[in-house]
């Protein structure tokens, strides 16, 4: 019971003077051009990274410690882990 008065207290915080609209001090700390909203995608993860393989292959898509990957790279550690897990029992979606 504790527990989930101390959520609906953490919950009530992250709103806005009025009370209606959560706050994101995170946005704060966002690379510059970054947006505070998206329109969500739709579909599965599978077929978002698709996308963004055929549409950004040269973007960055990862970035880690200073090291990158770009979409094309993505695509295919996404395609090889996929391989890997069908060799090992797995299905095909």
């Amino acid at each position: 019971m504790r527990a989930l008065a101390a959520r609906r207290l953490q919950n009530k915080n992250m709103t806005d003077e009025s009370g209606s609209a959560p706050r994101r001090p995170w946005t704060s700390r966002y690379a510059p051009g970054v947006p505070d909203d998206i329109e969500l995608p739709t579909g599965s993860l599978v077929d978002i990274i698709e996308a963004s393989v055929r549409e950004y292959p040269r973007k960055v898509a990862l970035e880690f410690f200073r090291a990158t990957t770009t979409y094309a790279e993505l695509g295919e550690q996404v395609d090889r882990a996929a391989e890997g897990q069908v060799r090992g029992g797995g299905q095909r979606r």
